[in-house]
């Protein structure tokens, strides 16, 4: 561990100061004074925002906000990270790196300690012996209790906050240290919490990404955090996607440590489907040699594409929203972020830059998909998870953001029949297609504003554009396709188990009656949810 850590770092000769100690920080561009004297204050400082009602406090901890971090003294995840948190690593190896950080009352953080907060630090202490040879006391508690403090914060927060964690898990490479510290209970906690997409960037494609995510995966093992049958589903995902990136961009020789870090995960977790995804991973190794025309491999790669959609559709255990997730992703993986497409977008052109990204991509790939293959089918299936993703990002997120989320200091509902829309609009929780009709009802029922103080807080913090927003669900709901009057919803459904009832009458008719649904007047749905988005500005 000694050596990893020596060679991990480049430290800089830029200084920064922690009350009265000059520290010598790597990667640090932030121009503050944190004001930790000492071990003691840091993890004091940490614990207080790890049981804080405040949930603005632990927002502004979890992703940086200008000057408002200093404004209020409260410090976010990326400049603790870059200008203190580094430092305490080499702080583990050389104790006189900073005399002073380690002078506090020993028996005060000795009785802090105890606290459930730190279990899993005892864990990593007894687990790894090897801890023992640092040449300080309390070693790496500083960086546990950072990662520790952002797995709770990314509990009660939305995902979308945790941007900035990314960035540092992910692009700092904080996740490589992890796994190599043995901090499997965080990782799997972050893990359960955010999923796999977390890790994996949703579809953007760099090959170490998906290393990060079996280190993940590889955690959850060891922890058994999440039940066997779960993680046999992401490692089937994470395999598939894997075979069509690599296949269409001619690089499985290229990658092959991280094919062989999967198959090393596999082992741990017997699954007879995915020996056979091995098995062609191999013979895909052979047949790449030849796949020299970009048509010709973006042809292979949309046939494997087929085969594993239809794998998932016949899958029985997996529900019609966790199909079309998975999906989703292989269609993702077979459109690169980076694709480019000649196609006209002249009817996204008014709200395309207001969308965010992975719906623009997402647009992109559906037309990608009716240019290259006639794939109607998957493009009306990018465009419902466009319409979803929007209505979350537009509506319930800013909710569960806002300070009148934040003062529901005690959510109950009363009412069966209003429960399900009651959890949806909570943190941790997101509605599909299927539930939005629900929710515009919701919003304009007095019974149910009375059964659920949640239901009732969200009427009120939509204000003025609650008509609209009640609008937008209703006509996501009762608008009718094609001559058997599917709803938008039947159609999303329908392509997730492979109906084929439903996929049988989808063509380009009926790719572009949802195209006028969303954006062409009268509906201009998806113009809608942005024109009357709750998102700060």
């Amino acid at each position: 561990m000694l050596n990893f850590l020596k060679n991990s770092f480049k430290r800089s000769k830029q200084h920064h100061y922690v009350g009265e100690i000059d520290l010598e920080v790597s990667y640090c561009n932030w121009d503050i004074k944190i004001p930790f004297n000492n071990m003691l204050e840091l993890i004091k400082y940490f614990l207080h925002l790890a049981y804080t009602s405040d949930m603005e406090e632990l927002t502004y901890f979890l992703i940086a906000d200008d000057e408002k971090d200093l404004q209020k003294k409260i410090y976010s995840c990326l400049p603790l990270y870059q200008c203190l948190i580094q430092k305490t690593e080499w702080n583990s190896i050389f104790p006189e790196f900073s005399k002073f950080w380690m002078k506090f009352n020993k028996k005060e953080l000795d009785n802090l300690l105890k606290d459930p907060f730190f279990d899993d630090y005892h864990a990593l202490l007894k687990r790894d012996k090897n801890m023992d040879k640092c040449s300080r006391k309390y070693p790496l508690l500083e960086l546990y209790a950072f990662v520790k403090l952002q797995s709770i914060a990314a509990h009660k927060l939305p995902a979308e906050l945790t941007l900035d964690m990314q960035w540092i898990w992910k692009n700092l490479d904080l996740i490589r240290e992890l796994d190599h510290f043995g901090f499997y209970e965080v990782i799997a906690d972050v893990y359960k919490t955010l999923g796999m997409e977390w890790f994996t960037d949703r579809g953007k494609n760099d090959p170490i990404m998906y290393e990060w995510t079996c280190m993940a995966i590889n955690a959850c093992i060891i922890t058994k955090n999440i039940s066997y049958d779960e993680l046999k589903k992401d490692l089937n995902n994470l395999y598939s996607e894997l075979l069509i990136i690599f296949t269409i961009n001619d690089t499985i020789e290229k990658n092959q440590d991280i094919i062989d870090m999967v198959l090393d995960s596999l082992a741990d977790i017997e699954n007879s489907s995915l020996d056979v995804l091995a098995q062609k991973i191999q013979s895909l190794e052979k047949e790449n040699a030849h796949l020299k025309v970009e048509n010709y491999k973006l042809k292979e790669g949309y046939e494997l594409l087929k085969d594993q959609v239809k794998l998932l559709q016949s899958d029985s255990e997996q529900s019609d929203d966790a199909k079309v997730e998975a999906i989703s992703r292989r269609i993702n993986s077979l459109f690169p972020k980076s694709v480019e497409t000649n196609a006209d977008i002249v009817q996204f052109s008014s709200i395309f830059n207001s969308l965010k990204p992975s719906t623009q991509h997402d647009l992109k790939s559906a037309i990608s998909l009716i240019d290259n293959f006639q794939g109607y089918d998957l493009a009306l299936l990018q465009l419902t998870r466009s319409v979803e993703r929007e209505f979350i990002v537009n509506f319930i997120v800013p909710f569960q953001e806002s300070s009148f989320y934040y003062d529901i200091k005690d959510p109950y509902c009363n009412k069966k029949r209003y429960c399900i829309t009651h959890k949806i609009l909570m943190v941790g929780n997101k509605p599909t297609m299927g539930n939005i009709p629900f929710i515009g009802r919701a919003v304009l029922d007095s019974k149910a504003m009375k059964a659920s103080n949640v239901i009732e807080v969200f009427s009120i913090f939509l204000e003025d554009n609650r008509e609209p927003f009640a609008k937008i669900c209703k006509d996501l709901g009762n608008y009718e396709i094609g001559i058997k009057n599917f709803k938008l919803v039947d159609i999303r459904n329908g392509i997730a188990h492979g109906d084929d009832n439903v996929t049988g009458d989808i063509d380009q008719d009926t790719y572009e009656q949802v195209n006028k649904m969303l954006f062409e007047p009268p509906m201009q749905i998806l113009s809608n949810i942005i024109k009357y988005s709750m998102k700060k500005m």
